[in-house]
């Protein structure tokens, strides 16, 4: 998990099997936040020239996992592949709109955890 200064999380799972970005936060909550109406907005990641859109759902069960509130999108491999080599600019809506920086120094050293974890074949060093 990698924060930016306002302590807005962002981390890599793979709940069965499935490849996603966990957006994690105190304060005003994570992007999707229900309780302003922005339960599965979307999210526009920007990696290099590379966009992708992402669609952010509410999940209680992060809140019992890292103590904060938490949400969770699919995340495509190649949004994966890009962020091992860019950090990416992530905009998206939580209490209002929010920009932030997803960090990626350290993702790779977790390659071989994530390729098990989520299935997919061994992803590049």
């Amino acid at each position: 998990m990698k924060c930016d200064q306002r302590d807005f999380c962002f981390a890599i799972a793979c709940p069965d099997g499935k490849l996603q970005l966990v957006n994690i936060s105190p304060g005003g909550g994570p992007f999707g936040n229900p309780d302003f109406g922005a339960n599965g907005r979307v999210a526009t990641l920007i990696v290099g020239q590379q966009v992708f859109s992402l669609s952010f759902a509410w999940d209680d069960s992060i809140l019992e996992h890292v103590g904060n509130a938490g949400s969770r999108s699919e995340l495509p491999v190649a949004a994966l592949l890009a962020l091992a080599r860019n950090n990416g600019r992530i905009e998206g809506t939580n209490t209002g709109p929010v920009k932030a920086t997803i960090i990626s120094s350290g993702l790779k050293q977790h390659w071989p955890v994530l390729a098990k974890a989520c299935g997919l074949s061994e992803l590049p060093r």
